[in-house]
């Protein structure tokens, strides 16, 4: 694994046990780094247990030691790696299958990850710097629980109104933010993404990433998300003066 820094986490893994569908076993080993920290090594279950259509899973590791084990969360962050870790399955699960290929975009913003989320999950501060440069939004209302709606007339410069409703799919304040967006193409055939957004504590500042997938676009329009990364971008900076600036 390699982390954001370019510091590089080797492992190595044996299973010992395969349950289609049900359970993997394996001993993980990982490889000391440098003379101050020791290697790491513990035994993993993972189970997947079927509750309706969807699919509860348990990952347990057991440590030689107490001791091991809680320095291996102390000095590793196993815990916090261990929900990211689960997080990203569970994004990656969720988003599927698309027509347009997924967007991701990060930045490390100098804010903690509260303020942060609350710049997406308050309305009155979303509306400061949702959208492209040049853009406003009269209208900006967000319900930020699971169902909630979402609805933001972005204005552009020329004073075209273009209109996006969504439903918050899902809210772990504050670490993650999933809903779903819908805006019309030329032909008033809606174009639907998935938004899922993650916010990562570090150091009293805030790794954001966002990951943007198509779920439904008609082939005629496709070209418009050639602006996807443009738009994105401007967001994101403007986002990130308006948590700078408080």
């Amino acid at each position: 694994m390699r982390g954001p820094d370019g510091v590089e986490y080797p492992n190595e893994s044996v299973f010992d046990e395969i349950v289609p569908p049900e359970r993997l076993v394996y001993q993980h080993g990982g490889k000391q780094q440098d003379s101050a920290k020791a290697a790491v090594s513990f035994r993993t279950t993972v189970t997947f247990k079927a509750v309706g259509n969807k699919t509860e899973v348990t990952l347990r590791s057991v440590f030689p030691s107490k001791a091991e084990r809680d320095r291996v969360v102390k000095e590793f962050g196993a815990l916090e790696g261990g929900k990211q870790h689960l997080g990203k399955l569970a994004a990656h699960l969720e988003l599927g299958d698309s027509q347009g290929g997924d967007w991701v975009f990060q930045r490390i913003l100098p804010a903690p990850r509260a303020k942060v989320f609350a710049a997406w999950s308050d309305p009155k501060l979303l509306a400061k710097w949702w959208g492209p440069n040049g853009f406003t939004n009269p209208r900006c209302e967000i319900d930020a629980r699971p169902g909630g709606k979402v609805t933001i007339d972005m204005r552009s410069p020329d004073g075209t109104t273009e209109k996006m409703t969504g439903t918050v799919k899902e809210v772990v304040a504050p670490e993650r933010l999933v809903f779903t967006a819908s805006v019309p193409d030329p032909d008033g055939k809606p174009i639907e993404l998935l938004h899922l957004i993650t916010f990562t504590e570090s150091g009293g500042k805030t790794i954001l990433t966002v990951r943007s997938r198509v779920l439904r676009v008609e082939p005629a329009a496709l070209q418009l998300l050639n602006g996807m990364n443009q738009g994105w971008s401007e967001s994101l900076d403007r986002l990130e003066a308006s948590v700078a600036k408080g």
